[in-house]
């Protein structure tokens, strides 16, 4: 569960650099990262289950206002990253969706 929950943060943080990357008007593609990877080089076993959660909510109240101060025309940039074009709005929904079905499964499978 720790895994996870370190994996949600870590995700969001890659997406939400992507969001802001084209954002900002920046054209240059970004690369795609192995998650496999992050989650080894995490440790997250390592950190205890309350300091996890803090850092997914800080994580979460970073991103929140990067997508409250975009200008509107900002939400219809495009970018390319991990070899596949998407928006900013994209993202935001990219984001969102991620943390929402890797907490489902958590909730599915070990907190009946």
């Amino acid at each position: 569960m720790r895994q996870v929950l370190h994996h949600v943060a870590d995700t969001e943080r890659v997406f939400a650099f992507r969001a802001l990357w084209f954002a900002r008007g920046f054209t240059g593609t970004l690369p795609g990262f192995d998650q496999d990877v992050g989650v080894e080089g995490a440790q997250a076993d390592r950190i205890a289950w309350a300091a996890l959660i803090e850092e997914f909510r800080r994580v979460r109240a970073a991103t929140i206002p990067l997508y409250e101060h975009l200008p509107a025309e900002a939400w219809m940039r495009e970018g390319v990253a991990n070899e596949k074009k998407m928006t900013v709005r994209a993202v935001a929904f990219i984001i969102a969706g991620h943390a929402e079905h890797h907490l489902r499964m958590l909730r599915e499978r070990y907190l009946k």
